[in-house]
């Protein structure tokens, strides 16, 4: 489970996004930047990123467990101070989009199902923001272990 705010162009200058909105991205890229893969391969960047992210991820995994989305998306949200208005104002911003991604299991007969809630006043929000909402939902056929 996860939810994150993300801001992202070609031009997008980090430094310049956070100067203008007074908050300090969880995430953030340059174009042009190059980053090592895991098979040792580099790779160069190709587009400008800015991003908050749930921090609740951060957490040891079984403090994880008991955060639902509606944590994650205030988490993101609560640090959202700026408007629609200053958004459109930052040079080089060619997408902003709220991301939210649920994952769960299925069982041994592939079934399975995961739901979440968002809460009336985090769609307000986001409504308020005028920002796409991304869902993305994972079903894996690993057995989940609950406590």
């Amino acid at each position: 489970i996860s939810a994150s705010l993300y801001l992202r162009g070609v031009e997008l200058d980090p430094a310049l996004v956070s100067k203008m909105l007074g908050v300090e991205p969880d995430k953030s890229q340059y174009r042009g930047e190059r980053q090592s893969g895991a098979n040792g391969r580099v790779y160069v960047r190709k587009i400008g990123l800015w991003s908050l992210q749930s921090r609740t991820v951060l957490l040891p995994e079984p403090e994880q467990e008991r955060y639902e989305i509606s944590d994650h998306i205030e988490d993101v949200l609560s640090r959202v101070t700026f408007s629609r208005k200053e958004l459109d104002g930052i040079p080089g911003l060619e997408d902003v989009y709220f991301d939210i991604f649920v994952g769960g299991a299925t069982d041994e007969r592939g079934d399975g199902d995961c739901g979440f809630l968002l809460e009336p006043h985090h769609v307000l929000k986001l409504a308020n923001l005028g920002v796409e909402v991304r869902v993305t939902v994972s079903l894996s056929g690993k057995q989940l272990q609950l406590r």
